[in-house]
């Protein structure tokens, strides 16, 4: 993640989202605050932020899928209603 100047997000609250394979970086996305004037014309509340990832270049810079080690749940229990 580095910061970016990117429309339609505020210059100074964007940042662009980044990965490196094979040590080419690549610009995968964007996040952060959207423009001001953005934000207006589409009646938005104030400051509100939004993100866009370009998944098939996510995908293509990943190699094998990786597996997430397991989570027990065996702490958390259903609660049980009266």
């Amino acid at each position: 993640m580095r910061q970016g100047q990117y429309g339609p997000w505020h210059p100074g609250r964007c940042a662009g989202l980044l990965v490196t394979p094979d040590g080419v970086e690549t610009v995968i996305g964007h996040a952060g605050e959207l423009h001001p004037r953005v934000v207006k014309a589409m009646g938005l509340p104030a400051r509100t932020s939004a993100m866009e990832l370009d998944l098939d270049r996510l995908s293509a810079a990943g190699g094998e899928a990786l597996q997430a080690p397991r989570i027990s749940s065996s702490r958390w229990r259903p609660r049980t209603w009266r």
